[in-house]
């Protein structure tokens, strides 16, 4: 991956003893690179985190709370929990939008390897969630393909759901992007429904941001194991 060149007070300074000027000129930069930077830090920030937990969320001992937040254009969050009780081993998934919150699923998990494996209390089925640092990746739903270590490549990358949906994105090497969402059967006289969107994206450390050109909503892909999944959680400390 390359490097950008960092700005350095000293270098400013070797390139700029100019009588009396040089003080001003370092405060003047100096404001503007940490304002910039605290700027796109919030901005960086409010793309996965949300500002408060929920009533409804569980908090005390023993509780840990993850969350995966989707920010539109006009910063209204659409948020998943999930939170996994270590006192009596249980997990429960909530969704929150438009402050109105819902159980999505819950059941019992256990952790093994540094993964947390859940059991849904309905249908039975089991979830492997990859603990990696403050993230929660989960496994199955990893896009095939892999990231190569730069900032822009050319790539082919599909996740799909047999017989509900299958989405595919084509990065290229300009910083541009095309993903296809084809969603089976879903559209009217049993028809298969195809949606297409294009865009730009930038990569930023284990991140992968995209801005599509029709300014929808979007949730950064998370890197992990050089794959890349838009099915993962953050802690919430």
């Amino acid at each position: 991956m390359s490097n950008q060149k960092k700005i350095k007070p000293g270098n400013i300074i070797m390139d700029c003893i100019i009588a009396g000027a040089v003080l001003v000129l370092l405060i003047v930069l100096g404001t503007t690179f940490w304002d910039n930077k605290k700027e796109d830090t919030a901005q960086d920030k409010a793309k996965t985190e949300s500002t408060a937990l929920p009533a409804s969320m569980p908090k005390g001992n023993g509780i840990e709370n993850y969350e995966c937040v989707i920010n539109d254009e006009n910063s209204n969050n659409t948020v998943f929990y999930i939170s996994f009780n270590t006192n009596d081993m249980t997990f429960e998934e909530t969704l929150l939008a438009k402050d109105q919150s819902s159980t999505l699923d819950k059941g019992s998990y256990k952790e093994e390897n540094g993964k947390y494996i859940t059991t849904s209390e309905k249908s039975k089925k089991e979830h492997s969630y990859a603990k990696d640092g403050n993230y929660l990746v989960v496994e199955s739903e990893l896009f095939e393909g892999e990231v190569p270590d730069e900032d822009t490549f050319k790539g082919t990358f599909v996740y799909e759901v047999p017989d509900e949906v299958r989405t595919t994105i084509a990065f290229n090497l300009d910083g541009t992007y095309q993903q296809e969402v084809l969603s089976y059967a879903a559209g009217t006289d049993s028809q298969d429904a195809k949606q297409v969107t294009t865009g730009t994206y930038k990569r930023k450390g284990k991140f992968i941001q995209r801005k599509a050109d029709n300014n929808e909503p979007l949730l950064d892909f998370y890197i992990y194991n050089n794959k890349i999944s838009n099915a993962y959680y953050k802690l919430v400390k």
